[in-house]
């Protein structure tokens, strides 16, 4: 059997190595298929997935309101019932942080408002299944009192931990007043590993400080990323990930580092990453208009580090290197030295195409996406891994 569709510049693409890989080349690699595709009891719409350090995964599925938990070998452990569950991200300390929604009665008007979960999953007995809630922050009660009309209209999109249990969450919305209270709606929120709101991130640039930089700010991700036991090895770097929606945004992922001096914590811009020398790669991160709608991002960082990016309107994955290249390191002794091109996918429902992938993640040396519009999870080995 042959799967087929458009390249990304308009060429037919050959699907049929899927039948007889030719492994261990040295000048080309793909990524297989693992077959069958997850298809979790109950499961509708997968939005989101996450590896966890306890070493299960865990997806989330608003149609439904449900985290489901698989183990690696694709067998649906448990679930829990979480309204409008949409991110999943797990802590060093195993508690889950799960973005939903909390109706919310204020006056005489009922509002579902965007609300972060915590979920102790140790109780009792480890995992999904024992897991009780033991805190909600409710957006917009973690920084104010009071509820305006506009909050309900406000989302609260994706989470990313860092090796210290503080997070990072994007909200986005219709208010962005750079002086409003709170923060302008379209916003990354800083927690720390407390749950306390500490603040939104302003981003420093060659042109000044702006606490409006971001732009529907969507998926988010740092480099401590699991699984990577034991935890002592946990990257301690404060970079993270972001995409962000906006159509007229021309560099839709960008990476933002964290530095610490004395006058306090700042927030810039990553310049580092090459764009253009095609000496280098055949492509980049910081390509202008790469992305149409980046709304997943995971950094992978045991061994060989590479950031994976979907695309929902492209229907297509993306792997980059840390420095921004697109495509994997050739393999030792091989005469290519740019990074190879392993990004895939297109329209449809076979096993490398999507309709409107949305959620990604690696275990291991297996990489997972959310096929949200095929209602499946899709499992991929590159080539050099397969053996």
């Amino acid at each position: 059997m042959l799967w087929g569709c458009k390249g990304f510049m308009g060429e037919k693409t050959d699907l049929s190595f899927i039948e007889t890989p030719v492994q261990g080349n040295q000048e080309s690699e793909t990524y297989l298929p693992i077959l069958p595709a997850l298809q979790g009891n109950g499961m509708i719409e997968p939005t989101d997935i996450c590896s966890g350090y306890d070493q299960l995964i865990y997806v989330t599925d608003p149609k439904v309101g449900k985290v489901f938990c698989f183990d690696q070998a694709g067998r649906q452990l448990s679930d829990f019932s979480i309204p409008g569950a949409k991110a999943v991200i797990q802590d060093l300390r195993l508690n889950l942080l799960v973005i939903g929604t909390v109706d919310t009665t204020v006056g005489q008007t009922t509002y579902k408002l965007p609300a972060i979960f915590r979920l102790n999953l140790d109780n009792g007995g480890y995992g999904l299944r024992n897991a009780r809630i033991i805190k909600r922050m409710i957006h917009p009660f973690y920084f104010k009192s009071a509820l305006s009309a506009t909050d309900a209209n406000v989302k609260l999109n994706d989470i990313a931990v860092f090796a210290d249990n503080s997070y990072l969450v994007t909200r986005s919305g219709n208010i962005n007043i750079p002086t409003q209270f709170g923060g302008p709606d379209n916003t990354v929120l800083r927690f720390s590993k407390d749950d306390e709101w500490q603040g939104i991130v302003s981003v420093s640039t060659n042109q000044g400080t702006f606490s409006n930089y971001f732009q529907t700010p969507y998926s988010i991700t740092t480099i401590a990323q699991p699984p990577i036991p034991p935890s002592t090895l946990v990257s301690n770097s404060k970079t993270f990930f972001v995409s962000m929606l906006e159509p007229n945004t021309t560099i839709k992922v960008q990476a933002i580092n964290e530095i610490q001096s004395e006058s306090g914590t700042e927030y810039v811009l990553n310049t580092s990453f090459e764009s253009g020398d095609t000496s280098k790669a055949d492509g980049f991160l910081y390509a202008a208009n790469r992305f149409t709608q980046p709304m997943g991002l995971t950094y992978q960082y045991a061994s060989a580090e590479y950031l994976f990016i979907v695309d929902a309107v492209k229907d297509s994955v993306y792997q980059f290197t840390k420095t921004g290249l697109e495509g994997v390191q050739p393999l030792p002794g091989a005469s290519r030295k740019k990074p190879i091109i392993t990004s895939f996918g297109c329209r449809g429902s076979g096993p490398k195409q999507f309709n409107r992938p949305v959620g990604v993640a690696t275990v291991g040396r297996t990489l997972y996406i959310c096929d949200a519009g095929n209602g499946r999870i899709l499992r991929y080995r590159l080539t050099r891994d397969m053996e």
